[in-house]
């Protein structure tokens, strides 16, 4: 009996709070907001509760926790989550999330298996929310049809649909690329489990480097993870584009793209850096 009405109460306190969510401006999708809102457990308002404490412990950390003056705020407003509806033949739903960033004013950047879909006739639709921190998000269309993508080296650049109009997404800007150092320490900023923008630099360092397609890394990711580009902490250069967690192996719980094989595969990405620091970047 006790259960029963703990479990009424806390069924009631969700309704009420998800009921009382603010009005969305009429582009966005509001199941889309109210799931994000459900998703996110751990909200600032709810800090230090059980999965708080537990995403700390892991070295996962909100963004919005950082002061806005410091580097990895910057990078994080162009950040975004990446929402994926898939509607396939028989008009059955279901939606995922990834995370994506903004490299050039239209040019976004995440996984090829993202927006791959099951069958031909599967119908895919895309949504960028921007800088996201639980609030009510920036909302922009993102065309499906890739610009550039491979299934090898698990990337996609896709573009903004027009009009990006009013708020004008923050790209991420002065892209330096390079390759990771041994043991260098690394920062991921991404959209976990559809929660708001997150960040991992604690026990987050370059593990190995089993192929010139292949750079392991110790940062602590979950689903939703995927598509996050993979920062050097001391000087910010990005240094791989993360798709996968392995979450049996302890050690090397991560792997990622380097930055050099995806700038020998991309002529769209190699015309973003600067002549002189293209040598470098591909060693």
């Amino acid at each position: 009996m006790l259960r029963r009405i703990i479990g009424g109460l806390v069924v009631g306190l969700a309704a009420a709070w998800i009921g009382s969510l603010p009005a969305v401006r009429p582009h966005l999708d509001d199941s889309k907001l109210r799931l994000a809102r459900f998703l996110d457990r751990t909200s600032l308002a709810l800090e230090g509760n059980t999965e708080h404490r537990r995403l700390l412990a892991a070295g996962i950390e909100y963004a919005a926790e950082f002061p806005e003056g410091l580097a990895l705020r910057q990078i994080g407003r162009s950040v975004g989550m990446l929402w994926i509806d898939v509607v396939d033949g028989k008009g059955k739903n279901s939606t995922l999330q990834c995370t994506a960033t903004l490299i050039a004013p239209t040019l976004l950047i995440t996984n090829q298996h993202c927006i791959k879909t099951e069958k031909a006739n599967d119908r895919l639709t895309l949504e960028l929310w921007i800088d996201y921190h639980g609030g009510t998000p920036v909302s922009y269309k993102v065309d499906p049809a890739p610009v550039e993508s491979d299934a090898k080296l698990d990337f996609a650049l896709l573009r903004l649909m027009p009009p990006v109009s009013g708020h004008q997404p923050h790209v991420l800007g002065n892209l330096r690329f390079r390759a990771a150092l041994p043991g260098e320490r690394l920062l991921v900023l991404h959209h976990a489990a559809g929660k708001p923008l997150q960040v991992t630099r604690t026990r987050c360092r370059v593990a190995a480097s089993g192929s010139d397609q292949d750079l392991r890394h110790t940062c602590a990711t979950s689903p939703g993870s995927s598509g996050a580009l993979v920062f050097a902490e001391h000087d910010h250069a990005v240094v791989g584009l993360h798709h996968a967690r392995r979450p049996k192996d302890e050690f090397v719980p991560g792997a990622a793209t380097p930055i050099a094989a995806l700038l020998a595969k991309s002529a769209t990405l190699r015309r973003l850096v600067p002549a002189g620091l293209l040598q470098a970047a591909t060693r």
